[in-house]
């Protein structure tokens, strides 16, 4: 099993394990995603057995996955095409009650696992003495974007940068507010979203 630059590679080892056991090896292990894999389908030529399946976008919330299929045949190397609709779950914090922006979250959050479903960006670890950046209402799953001081206001000028390889671009932006979650708008008014980190927006291409 190998994991680079995000993507997922299992080879087949075994005969013939099933697509929901080739993508539930495919998972990182140190993963705290609880992923359950409802159904597979892969697309290979007749005459054609599975030895690698990849997943280019690992399973970061409920729904469908797209999967590339590596295989063989008497006649040599054969390729595909396949998916999986898989639920998501995973630990977040969630607001227990009201809180209104500057109050500290340390008694107002619960630890739980939820299905991640939605465009939710959740909190792996809340700080100590974490205050609100926002009002939360009971209920909302707490995310980074959530917390004071977690980045700049919509409106503040930022630097995004983009890494490809051993090349790192930079370009300046200004902040906005996303629902996704971290986001900005370059100087030709293209969207760009992707982490805080360091005072700048990190994107990943």
């Amino acid at each position: 099993m190998t994991l680079t630059a995000g993507i997922l590679t299992i080879a087949v080892l075994a005969a013939e394990p099933s697509p929901a056991e080739l993508l539930r090896r495919a998972l990182p292990a140190s993963s705290a995603l609880r992923v359950d894999i409802i159904d597979t389908r892969l697309g290979l030529p007749q005459g054609c057995a599975a030895t690698i399946v990849t997943a280019t976008s690992p399973p970061a919330r409920s729904g469908v996955i797209a999967l590339a299929v590596e295989g063989t045949s008497r006649h040599g190397p054969c390729r595909g095409k396949g998916w999986a609709r898989v639920r998501v779950f995973a630990p977040v914090w969630r607001v227990t009650q009201s809180v209104r922006a500057g109050e500290p979250l340390g008694g107002a959050v619960v630890r739980e696992e939820r299905e991640l479903s939605g465009p939710v960006q959740p909190l792996e670890a809340l700080p100590a003495g974490a205050e609100a950046r926002v009002a939360l209402s009971k209920g909302t799953i707490v995310e980074a974007r959530h917390l004071k001081g977690a980045g700049p206001t919509p409106g503040d000028r930022v630097v995004v940068q983009v890494q490809v390889g051993s090349v790192v671009l930079e370009q300046p932006a200004v902040a906005m507010a996303c629902p996704q979650g971290p986001c900005a708008r370059l100087s030709n008014g293209a969207r760009v979203e992707g982490r805080f980190e360091d005072g700048k927006l990190k994107v990943t291409p």
